[in-house]
């Protein structure tokens, strides 16, 4: 696992919580013309990060976002977060403040 190889955490800390058997499980195909419309609704014009879960108090949402606004520049110019899921506007609002708080983030929609 990644965060054993990468952040050396003891394997006694790491549990995998995966509930998709193989990455191809979750591959989409899209026509092209299908692809530019979703692309030109979502505002993903790039390769994105995406996290899909929901926004409460437990999921910690605000830190995945300070932690992608201090992600390298060039890291930044070359993925979006795109954070999929269902939101009351009044979330959506609060959260899109952390622009004011973090450095510059795109939240869209």
């Amino acid at each position: 696992m990644e965060a054993l190889e990468y952040l050396q955490l003891s394997e006694e800390r790491v549990v995998n919580i995966s509930g998709v058997s193989t990455i191809s499980s979750l591959l989409l195909t899209f026509r092209i013309d299908e692809e530019m419309q979703l692309r030109a609704k979502t505002g993903l014009d790039r390769p994105f990060i995406m996290y899909t879960g929901g926004i409460d108090w437990r999921k910690n949402i605000e830190r995945l976002i300070e932690a992608f606004s201090l992600m390298p520049d060039e890291f930044r110019r070359r993925f979006k977060l795109a954070i999929v899921c269902r939101i009351q506007d009044e979330e959506r609002r609060r959260l899109k403040t952390l622009e004011c708080t973090f450095r510059p983030l795109q939240i869209t929609r």
